[in-house]
């Protein structure tokens, strides 16, 4: 995949909408929501840059941890598998950023999401989504593994 090209008016776009998430994580009475909207926004317009990646991860630490069966993310994050599987770039970032709002420690998606960047040889944004993987699962085995073929 081409490196997107990001006028001039679009990153500062991007930066506006990131400083505002910023600002709202850091309030006393946080707007994780909002903030994540807004984050997966700047991804989904430049998904290539690991800051925005990295605070919405920030973003999701607020959020309790949901332990969820492989069948039920499976099925309820159905739209993002077949964006995947199909290897459709946006809706595959757009569909994961909603699945990780959901289920943030979710080793599949984190997993998927990985892969789908590594395709479009986006490695440092592909890294980022390994090590959130690999936070909260040290031991697993396939996470090291496409870890060190991006590294």
């Amino acid at each position: 995949m081409k490196p997107q090209i990001i006028s001039q008016s679009q990153r500062q776009q991007i930066q506006q909408s990131y400083e505002r998430a910023l600002g709202l994580m850091g309030k006393q009475e946080a707007n994780h929501f909002l903030a994540h909207r807004l984050l997966s926004e700047c991804i989904l317009q430049d998904p290539a840059t690991p800051i925005y990646i990295n605070a919405l991860f920030n973003n999701l630490q607020a959020f309790p941890k949901r332990i969820t069966a492989t069948w039920i993310s499976k099925l309820r994050n159905w739209k993002f598998f077949q964006a995947a599987k199909q290897q459709r770039l946006t809706d595959t970032i757009g569909f994961g950023l909603q699945a990780l709002y959901r289920n943030p420690t979710d080793l599949s998606i984190l997993y998927r999401l990985a892969e789908t960047y590594q395709s479009a040889n986006l490695w440092e944004a592909s890294e980022c989504y390994l090590r959130q993987a690999l936070l909260h699962y040290p031991n697993d085995p396939e996470t090291t593994q496409l870890l060190a073929s991006a590294l």
